[in-house]
C-alpha cells in the first residue's frame, strides 16, 4: 500500500509539473498580445517618470548652487529635501511624505535617497534608491545610476541610465520586473530656468518580466522622443521580442495623445497608456 502511495504522489507531481511546463509554452510560443505591450508601456512610463524626479531635483540643485534662477520648479513645497555635502559628494534624501503632488500632476510618496558624486567640472555620478516609493499609486522598488555629461558630441547634456527595479501596477496588480540601460541626450528647454519646455532623445533597451507569466526584451529602433510635459513618448519605434515571437510599439508622430500603435504578424493595434 505504501508503495502505491508513493507512485500515486510521483504522478501528481509530475503531472502538475507537466501541466505547469505546458502552460509556460504557450505562453512563450503565443503571439505578443496588445493586453501585454501595454502592460509593458505603462511600467516603462512609470520607470521613466520616476527617473524624471531624481535627475530634475539634481538639476534644479546645481541651478540654484550656480546662482541660476528657477523660474518654474518641478516640485512643490510638500516636498521634504535633506542634503549634506562632503568632498565631492553630496547625498539628498527626498521625502514625500503620505503623498506630494508633482508640478506635472503625478502624486508622488515615500522617499528616494540620492548620491552625487562630482567626477569633473563635466561629469556627474548620480546613484539612486526607492524607499517604500510609489509614483500615482504604482510601487516601485530598487534603484539605478546615472552617469551625466555636460556636453555630448552634439555639444548637449547627456545622461546614461541603467537601474534594476520592481514596479507593482496600481491599476492591473502585475510586478513588473525590468533591467533598463539607456541614454537620454537633452535636445531643448536646456538652461532656461523651467522643466515644460525640456525635450529629450532617448535610446537604448531593457528586459520585462511580469509576475502574470511573460518575459520580453525591448529595444528603441528609431529614437524616442520625450517631451517633460507629456505622460509618454511623442514619437520613436521600439521592437519587443519574446523567444522567437516578434513586435514593434510605435508612438507616432508627436502628439501627446497617450496612444501608440502595435504592430504584430502585419496587423496594427491601438494600445492606451494612460
Amino acid at each position: 500500500m505504501k508503495q502505491i502511495s508513493k507512485i500515486w504522489a510521483l504522478q501528481i507531481t509530475l503531472g502538475a509539473l507537466l501541466l505547469n511546463s505546458c502552460e509556460q509554452s504557450q505562453v512563450e510560443v503565443a503571439a505578443i498580445s496588445a493586453e501585454e505591450v501595454a502592460v509593458e508601456a505603462k511600467a516603462n512610463q512609470i520607470s521613466d517618470q520616476s527617473v524624471d524626479i531624481v535627475d530634475q531635483f539634481v538639476q534644479e540643485e546645481e541651478n540654484k548652487q550656480a546662482g541660476k534662477s528657477i523660474i518654474n520648479s518641478f516640485f512643490n513645497p510638500c516636498v521634504s529635501a535633506t542634503i549634506s555635502n562632503d568632498t565631492n559628494v553630496t547625498s539628498i534624501e527626498l521625502d514625500f511624505g503620505d503623498g506630494c503632488t508633482l508640478e506635472n500632476g503625478h502624486v508622488a510618496a515615500g522617499q528616494i535617497f540620492i548620491t552625487v558624486m562630482t567626477e569633473s567640472q563635466v561629469s556627474r555620478e548620480i546613484n539612486y534608491t526607492y524607499q517604500d516609493f510609489s509614483l500615482s499609486g504604482n510601487l516601485i522598488e530598487g534603484g539605478g545610476k546615472i552617469i551625466r555629461v555636460k556636453e555630448n558630441a552634439n555639444a548637449n547634456p547627456q545622461s546614461t541610465f541603467t537601474a534594476d527595479v520592481a514596479i507593482q501596477l496600481e491599476d492591473s496588480g502585475v510586478l513588473v520586473n525590468r533591467s533598463i540601460a539607456k541614454t537620454r541626450e537633452w535636445i531643448a528647454g536646456v538652461g532656461t530656468g523651467t522643466w515644460t519646455d525640456n525635450v529629450y532623445l532617448v535610446t537604448g533597451s531593457w528586459t520585462s518580466q511580469t509576475s502574470n507569466g511573460f518575459s520580453k526584451s525591448a529595444e528603441v529602433t528609431q529614437e524616442l522622443t520625450r517631451r517633460l510635459d507629456c505622460p509618454i513618448f511623442v514619437s520613436g519605434v521600439v521592437s519587443l521580442a519574446r523567444n522567437n515571437r516578434s513586435g514593434e510599439l510605435n508612438y507616432g508622430e508627436g502628439e501627446c495623445d497617450s496612444l501608440a500603435t502595435l504592430t504584430v504578424n502585419g496587423n496594427d493595434y491601438t494600445i492606451y497608456i494612460d
